[in-house]
């Protein structure tokens, strides 16, 4: 359910990516500033709204794509933790955007490394294992993966790396 509504943020995502690397090739390393601005206004404020839906309504959402009981059971917990996940999705867009516009395909990789495989894998057996939470741990281990790549783009952003980054071609 929620990857359907995410489709909004990433697009935003990809939009500040493009953004960010025109303004770099331009030399223009202010509009940057300003590109990551309005993608957090954008991103947060679709955030709000859907983790607004997601918190009021969640039954009647899972309800348009399936009538199972069991499932339905879930509905709260897991809009719960999606309405969570919209917000570090925001964030993801608008530091993704910084690491990727600029080409730093390393950290990059070094993000979704951290989400896809460390920070995912090991909140999910914490919370869903160790802690005894079940499928509800693993909602939630997939909501802390995201700061993996948050972290990198925070770090790469606000250290001003990304200001050093030279154009392949003059």
């Amino acid at each position: 359910v929620y990857h359907l509504s995410n489709i909004f943020v990433m697009a935003v995502a990809q939009g500040n990516s493009a953004i960010i690397a025109q303004n770099i090739g331009a030399d223009r390393r202010d509009r940057v500033k300003l590109s990551m601005r309005v993608t957090f206004g954008i991103a947060m404020g679709m955030a709000a709204i859907l983790a607004a839906i997601s918190l009021l309504i969640p039954r009647q959402v899972f309800s348009l794509f399936t009538s199972e009981s069991d499932v339905l059971a879930l509905a709260r917990p897991f809009m719960a933790v999606a309405a969570f996940i919209y917000f570090t999705c925001a964030l993801l867009a608008t530091y993704d955007g910084v690491v990727s516009g600029t080409g730093a395909a390393m950290l990059s990789f070094l993000g979704g490394f951290l989400d896809g495989v460390v920070f995912r894998i090991c909140f999910g057996f914490l919370f869903g294992w160790a802690f005894g939470l079940g499928v509800v741990g693993f909602f939630i281990g997939e909501a802390l993966a995201r700061f993996g790549p948050i972290s990198v783009g925070m770090i790469y952003y606000h250290s001003g790396a990304w200001m050093k980054k030279k154009k392949l071609i003059e």
